[in-house]
């Protein structure tokens, strides 16, 4: 680019640097995938880590394209391109992170944490190809399209893993052989072979629920405290884990948890890895995460400034993809979230450089304790509105929750019942809200009664003027006051994603991209600029 390293740093969080730093991050992690010697090599997900460095490598190439910036600067606004390159750059810091971490020494104390990761793989590629093809300004791209691309990735992804999956069961096997292994690495290595292989084995899983139950107060540090858990750090035969525990030996809220997380394997969903049950307590050991979504969001406003929003337009809809995508598997399995809001969701964020502030955020749905897997029961039962959750319920739970005649219950009960996922979708939109704007919704109203009277009246919190026409569209149909008209998850994401490529594909590839769409939907692309 001929642009040197200190005139990049004064010019911190612009295209030029963010290019630079991405080209960086593309050459150390192709130097992991290309030295013949297995020391400085990944020592497991080799070929998913070729696969993300190719996807990278085919991404930057495009977009060299667009150097020197003056000369594109008509094509694309400038936020456009800060925004785009910024995506890129968070994106390559994945790649680096994702390929440094298979390249550990202690690779088995890495893989316990990194054991079926095709759906991250598959997810940071799609979005890197999706960069590829915006910034060819390709001439059609529509809904379909999206779809067609994310199923060729993930195809792709999926016949690597499996290779990968042999190789790392060969390597795990060997440890569980070899006479030079220590117990610990052994009691790791037939733990991870039975997440790889997601098969339960009472041997392994109970080498971790012995040693949850073994543990004495000095071994844990507490992250934080709920009404009937406490959720601690604990470090397990060398890996970062999170330990939460119920009080009382049959607690229902460790029950219902347990049901719930056991069943499920998701990118955008917690990871559990066992639980085990002590006399007076009980416990869940999950992944590790930095934070909640709406302690982000709060640290993100400080750093920012109370008037500009936590995210940029596309990081907001990254997160929002994600949430969606978590919630789009748990609804694929019949199981209604019914308590979704900033706090239950948990995000890790892949850092950039220190002087200025650039972060790939990656959420997790999390908290299952108020799930119903039951699908016909959906009675609102002890889900009672309070300060905590008023904000964020849908209006059918409400009226249920209010329902003063036999009469009412009845009408209330049939509308959940008939529509039992569509809650979750209204509550979807409320993160959306909180998202976009950085406040819980409501944010003036200290009265949940008021709030509830409010909602129940059809009013909804202001969206900024700053958001596209389309996407505030898409979150009005979410919290509709008619659940039948809410859309489902799956067609969030696609929309979504959609809203996403045509972002990045700056005005002229947005109008193009939008000839699939119908007339309405082109009035709303066109507001996007």
């Amino acid at each position: 680019m001929g642009t040197s390293e200190s005139k990049l740093t004064e010019n911190a969080g612009t295209p030029d640097r963010c290019f630079w730093l991405t080209k960086e991050c593309l050459e150390r992690a192709q130097k992991r995938t290309s030295l013949p010697t297995r020391s400085i090599s990944p020592k497991f997900h080799f070929k998913q880590c070729e696969y993300l460095v190719d996807k990278l490598r085919l991404a930057v190439v495009q977009m060299e394209g667009y150097y020197p910036l003056e000369n594109v600067v008509q094509a694309k606004e400038l936020y456009v391109l800060v925004d785009g390159f910024r995506l890129l750059y968070a994106l390559s810091r994945e790649v680096d992170s994702f390929t440094q971490i298979c390249c550990k020494d202690t690779w088995i104390q890495a893989a316990l944490t990194m054991t079926n990761v095709s759906e991250l793989v598959s997810s940071v590629g799609f979005n890197l190809e999706l960069m590829r093809i915006a910034y060819t300004l390709a001439e059609r791209f529509c809904l379909a399209d999206v779809d067609g691309v994310y199923n060729t990735e993930v195809q792709s992804v999926k016949e690597k893993a499996s290779s990968d999956v042999r190789t790392l069961s060969t390597s795990l096997n060997a440890v569980l052989r070899s006479g030079k292994s220590s117990i610990s690495e052994q009691q790791l290595a037939a733990f991870i072979l039975d997440r790889l292989h997601k098969r339960s084995s009472a041997s392994s899983q109970s080498s971790l629920s012995e040693a949850v139950l073994s543990l004495r107060h000095g071994a844990l540090h507490q992250l934080g405290k709920g009404a009937s858990a406490t959720v601690y750090g604990w470090t397990w035969l060398g890996a970062e884990l999170v330990v939460k525990t119920f009080y009382g030996e049959d607690n229902e809220d460790f029950s219902k948890e347990v049901l719930v997380l056991k069943e499920l394997s998701h990118l955008n969903i917690i990871t559990f890895f066992c639980f085990a049950k002590g006399h007076s307590t009980c416990s869940i050991v999950m992944e590790k995460m930095d934070e909640d979504l709406h302690s982000l969001i709060q640290r993100r406003k400080e750093s920012r400034g109370p008037n500009e929003p936590p995210f940029h337009l596309l990081e907001a809809m990254d997160i929002m993809l994600q949430i969606g995508g978590g919630m789009q598997y748990l609804h694929e399995s019949r199981i209604a979230h019914r308590d979704l809001k900033s706090l239950n969701v948990l995000v890790k964020c892949v850092k950039a450089a220190s002087d200025w502030e650039i972060e790939y955020v990656r959420a997790k749905v999390a908290d299952f304790g108020m799930s119903k897997t039951k699908l016909k029961s959906m009675t609102f039962s002890n889900q009672t509105p309070n300060m905590g959750t008023t904000r964020w319920i849908a209006p059918e739970l409400i009226k249920l929750a209010d329902a003063e005649s036999k009469e009412e219950m009845s009408e209330c009960e049939t509308t959940v019942e008939k529509y039992p996922l569509k809650c979750d979708i209204y509550s979807f939109a409320m993160v959306g809200y909180e998202i976009l704007t950085g406040k819980i919704p409501f944010p003036n109203i200290s009265n949940p009664k008021e709030v509830k009277r409010l909602v129940l009246k059809g009013e909804r919190p202001q969206l900024p003027d700053r958001c596209p026409t389309r996407l505030k569209n898409l979150i009005k149909r979410c919290w509709s006051e008619d659940p039948q008209k809410r859309p489902a998850f799956g067609d969030i994401c696609t929309e979504l994603w959609h809203m996403k490529f045509c972002f990045i594909a700056g005005n002229g590839g947005l109008l193009r991209s939008s000839v699939e769409l119908s007339e309405s939907q082109m009035d709303s692309l066109k507001l996007f600029f």
